[in-house]
């Protein structure tokens, strides 16, 4: 496992770092766009902001594991309906 820096979820890192913080990750919520059809996994976006900073935290602390581990759950795209 690496050790990371979670300062751009951009992936600009030469040294394998992942720069990713939690500010990038609730503007990246925030524009999400209220009133629209929910995606494949059935989630509107008013759900995803209802809660924006236990999410970020959620999904900083994934996002962090993810990368850390470069493993990815084989079902992570797939949906049972």
């Amino acid at each position: 496992m690496r050790e990371a820096k979670y300062t751009s979820c951009r992936g600009r890192s030469s040294d394998l770092e992942i720069s990713c913080d939690r500010g990038e990750i609730k503007r990246a919520i925030g524009l999400l766009v209220n009133g629209k059809a929910a995606g494949q996994d059935g989630i509107l976006a008013e759900a995803i902001k209802a809660d924006m900073d236990t999410l970020t935290d959620m999904l900083y602390s994934l996002l962090g594991k993810i990368w850390l581990e470069e493993v990815v759950s084989a079902d992570s795209g797939r949906l049972d309906t």
